[in-house]
Parts: C-alpha cells; sequence; structure tokens
C-alpha cells in the first residue's frame, strides 16, 4: 500500500541527513523556491515602475509649470527605487543550505520587516507628495494668485493672515497632510494588498501546510 503524504512526512519532513529525500519534500522545495521567485519577480517590476513614474512625474509636472515640484517627486521616487532595490537583494539566497521550512520562514521573517520600515517611510513619503500636489495647483495659478488673495482679503476681511496667505488655508493644508500621514500606514498595506496580496498569502498557506504535517509526528 502506498503510504500517504503525512507518513511520509513524519518520516523524512526536513531530515537533511537521509540518503533520500521524501518526494513531498522536494515538492515544498520546488514550491518555496517558485513564490520567492514570484515575490522578487514582483518587486524587481515594481523598482521599474518606481522609475517609469519617476520620468513621467518630470513632463507632467513640466506641463504643468511645477518643474521644481516634479524634480522633488521625481527624486523621491527614484530613492524609493534604489531603497526597493536593496531590499530585494537583501532577500537570504542562501536556500540550499536551508530546509524548504526554515527559507519560507526566514523569507517571511524578512517579509515583515520589510514592512514595517516601509511603513515609517511613507508617513514621510505620502504627505510629501499630497503636499508637492497641493502646490502645484497653487503653482498653475500664479498667473491668477494676486487677484484671488485680493478678493480672499476683500471677502473676508478679519481673516489672519501669513504674508499674503491667509491662515485658514495653511492650517488646512497642515490637517490634509497629518491625515495623509496617519492614513499612510492603511493606505500602504492596501497597496501591498493589491501587489503582492495573493503571492504573501500562498507564503503563509505554504508555511501553515508544512507546520499542521510537520505537527502530525
Amino acid at each position: 500500500m502506498e503510504k500517504s503524504i503525512e507518513s511520509i512526512w513524519k518520516e523524512g519532513f526536513l531530515q537533511s541527513d537521509k540518503m533520500i529525500v521524501p518526494k513531498v519534500n522536494n515538492l515544498y522545495n520546488q514550491k518555496s523556491l517558485s513564490l520567492v521567485e514570484k515575490l522578487k519577480r514582483t518587486f524587481r517590476i515594481n523598482v521599474i515602475a518606481l522609475v517609469v513614474m519617476s520620468f513621467a512625474t518630470l513632463v507632467i509636472y513640466h506641463l504643468l509649470g511645477a518643474t521644481w515640484q516634479g524634480v522633488s517627486i521625481a527624486i523621491m521616487f527614484v530613492v524609493l527605487a534604489g531603497y526597493s532595490w536593496m531590499q530585494v537583494q537583501s532577500f537570504e539566497t542562501s536556500e540550499e543550505s536551508m530546509n524548504s521550512y526554515d527559507y519560507l520562514k526566514s523569507i517571511d521573517r524578512q517579509i515583515k520587516l520589510i514592512i514595517s520600515k516601509n511603513i515609517l517611510i511613507m508617513r514621510f513619503f505620502y504627505p510629501m507628495v499630497l503636499f508637492f500636489a497641493m502646490s502645484t495647483v497653487w503653482s498653475s495659478l500664479r498667473q491668477q494668485e494676486e487677484d484671488l488673495l485680493t478678493e480672499w482679503a476683500l471677502r473676508y476681511p478679519d481673516l489672519t493672515y501669513v504674508g499674503p496667505y491667509p491662515l485658514v488655508g495653511l492650517m488646512g493644508l497642515v490637517v490634509c497632510l497629518g491625515l495623509m500621514a496617519y492614513l499612510s500606514d492603511k493606505i500602504y498595506r492596501f497597496d501591498l494588498k493589491l501587489v503582492y496580496g495573493k503571492t504573501f498569502k500562498k507564503i503563509e498557506q505554504t508555511i501553515a501546510e508544512m507546520e499542521a504535517l510537520k505537527g502530525g509526528e
């Protein structure tokens, strides 16, 4: 009678000292490597997309007459792309010295560490992108700026002004930036779910499968 997957697993799960590794181990090794390669490939595509976005931003913002804002955002995208590339390279490459379970657990830990670091970065990145976007809107109206400010001053003479700008407008900007910083965690996790959600889920499911089989020893 053929042995069940569970019995094969009990005999050979993660036992590197055996001369013949059970077929189920090989299957999980292949699955683990496939998942990680897919993850790395998606990371690389994301890095390329960030670089493309940086060039697109330069062109779009220049056409809007907000070149310095475009340069600022482009630099941020390039820096983020470079940092993301370093994260891709930081993944463990010594899979041959690890069994599939330890390898996936190592990758899972690295993913969680990367996410925690990126959340901190996004608390700065998202508000800055919003700030430059809002300043671009104002720059695009620069020809009407004097008339608009004069109209505001005449219509709302009791408002407090900081230079030529109404204080309430500056406070609104600060509130928007604060909200963006506060929501950056949720925005980033939503973005991750869209791009990497399926792969992350498959990695977690594979780890759970191996732990379940191992627990049945």
